[in-house]
């Protein structure tokens, strides 16, 4: 999967190029949100599938209980 150029361009407009691979910087920034959507839809989907066994509530109730 291509990332779409144009949304390359709206990340790196008005940064330094030190910035990017800098501490805190462009990758790192990447590297949480990724991290933090990833975590959330394993969360998501395990919450799911226990309220299913157990008819809970949906999962996003759940999450946000646990928060």
């Amino acid at each position: 999967m291509a990332i779409d150029k144009d949304k390359l361009d709206q990340l790196l407009a008005g940064r330094e190029p030190q910035e990017l691979f800098a501490k805190d910087g462009l990758l790192d920034e990447l590297k949480k949100a990724l991290s933090e959507r990833m975590l959330s839809a394993e969360l998501d989907d395990h919450l799911e599938s226990e309220g299913a066994e157990g008819g809970q509530t949906d999962a996003k109730d759940r999450r946000e209980r646990l928060c």
